[in-house]
């Protein structure tokens, strides 16, 4: 992935979507992964994430668009693809993949490159009473900010590669 931070708006610019080089066929117990809620600046409300499979991810870019809700919903089921905001993912990952051995991936999605391409993006109240961004339509493989490998841990807590 090729990315470079931009002096003005702090925020990063990929040129290319893929999987970080530096974490492809990393071991999942190297002291190089962290766990991204603890070790990450705070995103702005325009930027967030979307956690699934490895194997989904790898999916959705031999057709060009991902179309998944969450694990084992689609789009169509659901109506809609959930986000999490950075301080969210932890606890979204614990309640959606614990106990899982899979490898997953961590998705960077921008609104203003969403809705720029006509894609809804509403932030909306869900059961718990918080607030979480769902996107209204696929997600074109090319608008993905950056790919993040991630997987979780023993302790069930999520944990995401350095990038």
């Amino acid at each position: 992935m090729i990315h470079a931070e931009d002096s003005h708006s702090g925020r990063v610019r990929a040129s290319r979507t893929r999987v970080d080089e530096s974490l492809e066929g990393s071991n999942p117990s190297s002291s190089a992964r962290i766990t991204y809620s603890r070790n990450r600046a705070p995103m702005s409300q325009d930027l967030f994430l979307h956690l699934t499979t490895k194997l989904a991810w790898e999916d959705a870019l031999a057709v060009g668009v991902y179309s998944l809700s969450t694990k084992g919903k689609t789009l169509k089921e659901v109506g809609f693809i959930h986000g999490s905001f950075a301080n969210q993912v932890e606890e979204v990952a614990g309640f959606v993949f614990a106990g899982s051995t899979e490898e997953l991936v961590v998705l960077h999605l921008d609104t203003n490159k969403l809705k720029a391409a006509g894609i809804e993006v509403r932030v909306e109240d869900a059961s718990n009473g918080k607030k979480y961004p769902h996107i209204y339509g696929v997600i074109p493989c090319g608008l993905v900010e950056r790919v993040s490998a991630a997987y979780m841990n023993s302790e069930n807590k999520l944990v995401i590669g350095k990038d």
